[in-house]
């Protein structure tokens, strides 16, 4: 996982790995103040095909607006919010960094609770996998990278403390032909 986590851009790691992959996760997030409860969720999907075109959708925790964004060829779509239509936009770094960024905020919070996937491992399928309280993370053995995994925090004091929850997978898309396209509905640029 350290691997993972040093690496300027761990989405090259798994790029190199399997060519191309799906991954996805699923964060809640419980807040409780003076009786209250309320759950935030957030979810980030990303697929990318062997010519390094991909599809990204990342709903935040927070009340800011999801964002879809597929690089296909070159070319850069974004759709953000509530929007029916994809537009063209500027192919800007930013986009590539919230890619590989997805997968280095998942590993990050393993690593800031102490779990590095070391000691005694147990077989899931043909994952090898740690696990300790309310936390599991399962790696390809043939690669090494982490493939699978849950995080469950409990509060540090009884009150008031946010308690966080994340699931995470990736599938490697080896055993089938996985193909970014650019959406159909992109909107029209007026003629100038």
């Amino acid at each position: 996982m350290a691997d993972v986590l040093n690496h300027p851009n761990p989405l090259d790691l798994y790029v190199e790995a399997y060519g191309s992959f799906q991954f996805s996760s699923h964060s809640k997030v419980i807040l409780e103040d003076q009786g209250q409860t309320e759950t935030l969720e957030g979810r980030s999907f990303l697929e990318q095909d062997e010519q390094g075109n991909f599809h990204l959708v990342r709903v935040p925790l927070s009340s800011d607006f999801p964002v879809e964004v597929v690089y296909v060829k070159g070319k850069l779509y974004l759709r953000i919010g509530k929007e029916s239509d994809f537009r063209v936009v500027r192919h800007q770094e930013e986009f590539d960094r919230w890619a590989g960024k997805t997968i280095k905020e998942i590993l990050s919070l393993y690593s800031k609770l102490g779990f590095d996937g070391s000691g005694n491992a147990t077989f899931k399928g043909s994952l090898m996998c740690w696990t300790s309280k309310n936390t599991s993370l399962c790696a390809d053995p043939s690669t090494g990278l982490p493939v699978e995994g849950f995080v469950k925090t409990e509060p540090t004091s009884p009150k008031n403390q946010p308690i966080p929850e994340i699931r995470f997978s990736m599938v490697s898309a080896s055993h089938r032909k996985l193909v970014v396209t650019p959406p159909e509905n992109v909107r029209k640029e007026a003629d100038s």
